[in-house]
């Protein structure tokens, strides 16, 4: 192991400043203990994360002296090292076939308090150095699924209004996390500036990983894991999209939009032809990529989609070049791809997406309404609010502006809930706000419009890591006095109503109608609470909502 560490700190890296240890102090530590999810099940050290909870100021002082002699002295506990694997069936296949279950895996409240501290100072120190790929989002801060599923459709949409045709291949690695080896992770923590005790910890961490199946209470014998890159903590995600950053470096034409191990191949032109010629070309690198990191791709599960406005590409006839090839095997084009939890067609339509909304709101909010007597009034609002609201709200900012019947059919639905939860069997069309008010609830357009302009502040306003990719910019007052107090921004010129619909297009076109001391605000929750307050005062009797 000395050899290793010492062959890897004798190599120049990246950065020329490299990140040499780790210090955490007692106030950090109880931070982190007070991240901890105290529903979440023992580890196996056999502490419970609700007991590191309900102590966590004195028990601060004696972990934080654990952590910082494994930080100092390069070497990871190896109790913590084992995690217990609980197998979870996915709802289809075979009970009795182990493919049929989702590996759930759980490490220790103490190993989840080194993950975070850990995590919080590694990624602090990529974003400084801004060595992270702008097109990973995932795993890092003020990043989410959301705003992976935002850049790519952004790309589309533009694309689209020029004429030009966007391929996309949804590539897929097989068992991603399992077939990551320590030494590569070593090799290229060391390239990207991690050097000398911090190094060598990451190398004990990284080592001698075991695991127990864990099945109704009973433990199996202990197994040594296959890959070295353990899952259930953050830190190692963390390590993937270290360990996967300089994939879209071996790209030669195409745009790589990753969130985590889910990669979007993007590619657009004013052919087919050209499109499936350069998504095959970086395809190949991809493939050398693996090699050189012994990874593997599913080319099953590897989807590829043609995206153009007016007309449908996947069914269009195809010639003998109109397929990705991955090892010698036909990658599928498919009609619609659920992407990050949202479903794509060819023209962004989101019908099939608001179809699984719509069943999803359906089903849930019938089988709460069946057992709604079983509940108290906060119970049943929260359970409506997680379960049913919580879909309508899953990247509504993308998928929202669709026609007007859909977001009607959503309303009627959500007043239904909220009539439900008020035990209300009748609701009249003149009751639906006084229903809404009661529960604090907002109708699909008010959701999209809040969650909208927050991301836009988010982001943009306060000038986020993930700015400069949407490509938003002020207007330019003609009085430079008013310069200061003008948030306002440029709306993109699409040509076309289809672009029109993006994201982009109408996040500006919402927040440029919002007043401006609202978005003067300098803090998030001001800044909510004042637009809310502005989109609750200026709603009428005649709404959305209504049967009209």
């Amino acid at each position: 192991m000395n050899e290793l560490i010492h062959r890897h700190n004798e190599q120049r890296p990246r950065h020329r400043n490299p990140m040499l240890n780790i210090y955490v102090d007692e106030n950090e530590v109880e931070k982190a203990i007070n991240t901890l999810n105290p529903e979440k099940p023992v580890g196996s050290d056999g502490i419970p994360a609700k007991f590191y909870k309900m102590f966590s100021s004195p028990l601060s002082k004696p972990l934080h002296h654990i952590i910082r002699q494994s930080l100092v002295h390069s070497e990871y506990p190896d109790l913590l090292k084992e995690a217990y694997i609980t197998p979870v069936y996915k709802g289809k296949g075979p009970k009795n076939q182990p493919s049929s279950y989702r590996p759930i895996s759980n490490l220790s409240a103490t190993a989840k308090i080194i993950d975070h501290l850990v995590y919080t100072r590694v990624m602090n120190y990529f974003d400084a150095t801004n060595q992270i790929s702008k097109y990973q989002h995932g795993f890092r801060f003020d990043h989410s699924t959301q705003s992976a599923v935002i850049e790519l459709t952004n790309k589309i949409y533009s694309a689209g209004d020029t004429g030009l045709y966007t391929g996309v291949l949804f590539v897929d690695f097989q068992q991603a996390f399992d077939f990551v080896l320590r030494d590569l992770i070593i090799q290229k923590l060391m390239m990207y500036g991690i050097r000398g005790k911090l190094l060598a910890w990451f190398y004990s961490y990284l080592t001698n990983r075991t695991c127990r199946v864990k099945v109704e209470g009973t433990l199996s014998c202990k197994y040594k894991l296959r890959g070295f890159l353990p899952q259930g903590g953050k830190l190692s995600s963390l390590l993937f999209i270290i360990f996967i950053n300089d994939l879209p470096d071996f790209l030669k034409r195409c745009i790589a939009f990753l969130y985590a191990d889910d990669i979007a191949l993007c590619y657009s032109a004013k052919s087919n032809e050209e499109v499936y010629q350069a998504i095959q070309e970086d395809t190949d690198q991809i493939i050398k990529w693996c090699s050189e990191n012994q990874m593997r791709l599913n080319a099953s599960k590897t989807k590829f989609m043609m995206f153009h406005p007016r007309r449908n590409p996947s069914t269009e006839s195809e010639s003998e070049t109109s397929h990705i090839i991955i090892d010698d095997q036909k990658i599928e084009n498919v009609s619609s791809f659920k992407y990050l939890g949202v479903w794509l067609d060819p023209k962004l339509t989101w019908n099939e997406h608001f179809d699984v909304v719509n069943r999803k709101v359906s089903v849930r909010s019938n089988l709460i309404n069946r057992n709604k007597k079983y509940f108290q009034f906060d119970d049943l609002k929260l359970i409506y609010d997680s379960l049913v609201l919580s879909v309508v709200n899953y990247c509504l900012p993308i998928w929202g502006n669709i026609c007007k019947t859909k977001i009607i059919k959503l309303d009627r639905k959500i007043i239904l809930m909220a009539s439900s939860v008020l035990h209300n069997t009748i609701c009249k069309r003149r009751d639906n706000l006084n229903v809404l008010e009661k529960l604090n609830w907002l109708s699909v357009n008010e959701r999209r419009e809040i969650s909208t302009c927050e991301f836009i502040f988010k982001h943009v306003i306060k000038n986020s890591s993930l700015s400069a990719t949407l490509q938003i910019n002020y207007k330019k007052p003609p009085d430079i006095r008013q310069r200061r107090n003008s948030e306002n921004f440029v709306q993109p010129n699409y040509r076309t109503i289809w672009a029109r619909s993006s994201f982009l297009y109408q996040s500006i076109k919402l927040w440029n109608q919002i007043p401006n001391p609202i978005q003067c605000n300098r803090s998030l929750s001001a800044f909510t609470r004042e637009l809310r307050q502005h989109i609750i005062h200026r709603r009428s009797d005649i709404y959305v909502y209504t049967n009209k």
